[in-house]
């Protein structure tokens, strides 16, 4: 098994270039994540870098609250700022308190994929942290569990990469593209 905070520092890397990539007029187009656009979706990657600071710190993030409004030009110094933040936690957390880092790599690669396929930009995230973050939902999100949050599993081929078999398994259709 790979190092999760290694593993968790390559994706925020990824998830941050993606960021940077983007144009404020792609602020408004939709995301694979239906209930957000690429301006909800950043500020909901920003806020939960925060939770997930507090959770490794031991703490309870208030996972319903509103998404921030960070404005377009601070998205890129925010998210890093944040991500340092986060990757500091873990680092110093204790391995009992770590299992966190696993649904925050289904985090940051579902929705560093989901900015990918909206703006357009070239999908690499890395492999590892995709399988690792399936595994970890796999065993936790549950029919129950699923919510509003997370539409019906996608049934995907056999063999598709794991970052395609992490989005199917939230809902999403590996194969979306933006409405003309």
């Amino acid at each position: 098994m790979n190092d999760p905070v290694e593993l968790l520092s390559t994706v925020l890397d990824q998830a941050a270039a993606l960021v940077v990539g983007l144009r404020i007029d792609q602020a408004v187009l939709p995301t694979p994540c239906s209930a957000w656009n690429v301006a909800a979706l950043v500020n909901h990657l920003i806020d939960d870098l925060g939770n997930f600071t507090m959770m490794a710190g031991g703490g309870q993030p208030d996972w319903s609250a509103q998404p921030s409004k960070v404005p377009f030009d601070m998205w890129a110094d925010v998210f890093n700022s944040e991500a340092r933040d986060v990757l500091a936690a873990w680092s110093e957390a204790p391995d009992d308190a770590r299992g966190g880092i696993d649904m925050q790599l289904a985090e940051v690669v579902a929705h560093g994929w989901d900015i990918a396929k909206a703006s357009g930009q070239s999908v690499s995230l890395d492999a590892d942290a995709a399988a690792q973050g399936l595994a970890w939902s796999r065993e936790r999100l549950t029919p129950e569990r699923r919510g509003s949050a997370f539409g019906p599993a996608v049934t995907v081929p056999e063999g598709v990469a794991p970052v395609d078999q992490l989005v199917a398994w939230f809902g999403r259709n590996p194969a979306w593209a933006p409405p003309a």
